[in-house]
C-alpha cells in the first residue's frame, strides 16, 4: 500500500537529481 505512493516519489527524486546533475555538468 505505502510502496505505491513512495515509489513515484523516489522516481521523481531520481529524475530531479539527474536533471540537477545534467545542469551542473
Amino acid at each position: 500500500m505505502s510502496t505505491r505512493t513512495v515509489e513515484p516519489k523516489i522516481v521523481k527524486l531520481c529524475k530531479v537529481e539527474k536533471v540537477k546533475g545534467d545542469v551542473n555538468n
